[in-house]
């Protein structure tokens, strides 16, 4: 297990300790679910040629620091995402708390249980050495046809 902390806002974190009250889910698990339907989703929030962008400052606003405790590959995939959609971990939270906690919320009160300890499922990454040059293979999601990959 990985540990890390996000820096939120309060009103992030309150969204996030509801949910985990509601749900009786610890709010790592909120995180990581949010995570993943940012990943389910992602087109609009993947960009190019630009820095990452971190949330806005407001003066007055307190930030607080929310500790997490992910899976190896629940981490990569953070950092992945933060790299594909410019945006930093803590605006990617923030932005699943606002567009899909209340989904996530209604579907942990019908099922009441998360079926695989793996909340990030079809996601792999792979690194090769081919011809004098390292190179990565990062695959999010499920291919609707069994293909066999290509080959760089």
């Amino acid at each position: 297990m990985v540990e890390t902390t996000i820096l939120v806002r309060q009103n992030v974190l309150s969204g996030i300790a509801s949910a985990s009250v509601i749900t009786g889910k610890p709010r790592s698990t909120i995180v990581v679910m949010l995570i993943k339907r940012i990943m389910d989703d992602n087109r609009p929030l993947l960009r190019e040629d630009r820095c990452v962008e971190y949330q806005e400052r407001q003066p007055g606003k307190e930030w607080h620091r929310l500790h997490v405790y992910l899976h190896m590959k629940e981490y990569e995939c953070f950092l992945d995402l933060r790299k594909f959609c410019k945006k930093s971990v803590s605006f990617l939270v923030a932005f699943g708390v606002y567009k899909y906690l209340d989904e996530i919320i209604k579907e942990l009160e019908i099922i009441r249980i998360i079926p695989d300890n793996y909340l990030i499922n079809h996601y792999s990454q792979k690194t090769s050495f081919y011809k004098g040059v390292y190179y990565w293979r990062i695959i999010w999601g499920k291919p609707q046809k069994h293909s066999k990959h290509h080959e760089l």
